[in-house]
């Protein structure tokens, strides 16, 4: 989780008494947890927004890895995602990860992945939202961060 300045975040605080910063992946760890309670199996997600990918690890039930990284290229996502597994000794062919944001199906990122890592499935499909018809069609795995985002709270 990323910090930001003293200065700003005191400018901040007294312009706004009530206002909460919430770092961006806060959301996403807490679907996580309350998706982790119901479900069985450890996991890995990674959410992609082309310039930075966010990875997340849950063993056991539990938060253990919580990182933002930038990204120049599909190598890198296989960089990092295999560095973290590699560092917290996941095995590959048995823990599942889950995509999501700017790695789609049939890309070139998820065909670098697929190489090395053997349990990959999208985002949640978004069962539950509609999408106006004025809006172009998205492939569901970008716009699963979308469910799980604190868009605004006054």
């Amino acid at each position: 989780l990323y910090a930001i300045p003293k200065k700003e975040h005191e400018a901040i605080k007294s312009s706004f008494s009530r206002l909460a910063l919430i770092p961006h992946i806060a959301p996403r760890i807490e679907h996580q947890l309350n998706h982790n309670s119901r479900s069985k199996g450890d996991r890995m997600v990674i959410h992609s927004n082309g310039d930075w990918l966010d990875i997340l690890v849950f063993k056991d039930h539990e938060l253990i890895l919580s990182n933002c990284f930038y990204i120049a290229s599909k190598e890198d996502v296989a960089y990092y995602t295999l560095f973290c597994a590699e560092a917290l000794q996941l095995d590959t062919e048995a823990h599942l990860m889950i995509i999501s944001g700017a790695i789609k199906a049939k890309d070139e990122t998820l065909d670098l992945l697929s190489k090395y890592w053997q349990n990959i499935e999208p985002a949640s499909l978004l069962h539950n939202a509609t999408v106006s018809d004025h809006f172009p069609s998205y492939p569901t795995t970008e716009l699963d961060y979308l469910t799980q985002s604190l868009l605004c709270a006054l």
